[in-house]
């Protein structure tokens, strides 16, 4: 099985955040949608940290693919900043308490001739907030670092549902996936 979700080292870090002051995240512009590329930064607890999206070369399934993974990390000032060339990062005041987070994990498998083959992997970040609100942080695909971003409510209904994960398959003839997903609470 190849796992990709978020390691201990970034889990430990998450779970230091909860009680603590979300004072701002801040990234490039959205565009056309609420997407930003490879990289978000956070202000927390009067501490910085960086949401990355990285792509890296992986067993995904039959074959080796550039896939997105995700990491999570303590960083100073300047390390928090736009990847795009003559990117500005623009500030998002939150100015609210974390009381959880939810960490997003699908197990996805697929079946060819016989032989299995798992990709475990971590699709996105939700933080649950003292005022009922949430703010999320999701991979739009598999091979993209676009990094998704949403302030709402319930917003584990607006990740990209597990059917999309089935239409990736639907014109390969032989090959049976399966997924599932799991959303550990951090508390």
């Amino acid at each position: 099985m190849t796992n990709i979700s978020l390691n201990e080292k970034a889990v430990s870090t998450l779970r230091s955040l909860i009680g603590k002051s979300f004072d701002a995240y801040a990234c490039d512009p959205f565009q056309f949608s609420p997407s930003v590329f490879g990289v978000v930064g956070f202000t927390i607890g009067e501490e910085t940290y960086k949401l990355t999206a990285d792509r890296r070369s992986v067993q995904r399934f039959f074959s080796t693919e550039d896939a997105a993974v995700l990491d999570f990390a303590p960083c100073t000032a300047e390390e928090a900043v736009s990847c795009m060339d003559g990117g500005q990062f623009i500030l998002h005041p939150v100015k609210d308490i974390v009381c959880s987070i939810d960490m997003v994990n699908d197990l996805e498998s697929v079946t060819h001739e016989g032989e299995q083959r798992k990709f475990f992997s971590t699709k996105g970040l939700i933080f649950h907030l003292k005022s009922g609100s949430e703010i999320s942080f999701e991979l739009d695909t598999w091979f993209s670092e676009m990094i998704t971003i949403r302030q709402s409510y319930h917003l584990i209904e607006k990740f990209a549902p597990l059917e999309s994960f089935y239409d990736e398959w639907d014109a390969e003839s032989g090959y049976v996936p399966a997924c599932t997903r799991n959303v550990i609470t951090i508390r």
